[in-house]
């Protein structure tokens, strides 16, 4: 049953009584969110005993390295993770190339971009773009119009 809630506005007593919603019409409306959130999710992959992984840990809010020991449900997993064992949904493992023994000492900081360094332009480039009216942001290089190259900007 639903009814509309309650305000300062007028509104009919008939507005206000409770009706029953037909199941079939939940039904539908479940599907068609399913359908929509099916667009985007995909299946992950079992995770093998002994496979080395990546936990989220909500505490400090970085991916830690650790060792799946086993699988307990079907999306659920026992990890240990610095010595210690946790129990985690698939969605919090991720699984990791990486090849080291000390996996406990290995932390990754979400803060830190995982892209390197951009290179910083040279200084004769940049004099020869100012002559000839360009100008270069990060991702592409701006020319200055026909009609304004008489004008120092």
């Amino acid at each position: 049953m639903s009814r509309r809630t309650q305000s300062l506005l007028p509104a009919s007593n008939f507005l206000l009584k409770p009706k029953v919603i037909d199941s079939c019409v939940m039904e539908k409306k479940y599907k068609r969110m399913k359908r929509f959130y099916d667009r985007t999710s995909k299946p992950l992959r079992e995770l093998i005993p002994g496979e080395l992984i990546r936990m989220y840990h909500p505490g400090n809010k970085r991916w830690l390295l650790g060792k799946c020991i086993k699988m307990v449900a079907p999306r659920s997993y026992v990890v240990e993770v610095n010595g210690v064992r946790y129990r985690r949904n698939r969605s919090f493992l991720r699984t990791t190339c990486e090849e080291s023994p000390m996996y406990d000492s290995y932390v990754w900081d979400l803060n830190v971009p995982n892209m390197p360094a951009p290179c910083a332009p040279s200084a004769t480039s940049s004099v020869e773009n100012s002559q000839a009216g360009l100008r270069q942001t990060r991702t592409r290089v701006i020319k200055t119009p026909q009609r304004f190259r008489d004008y120092v900007m």
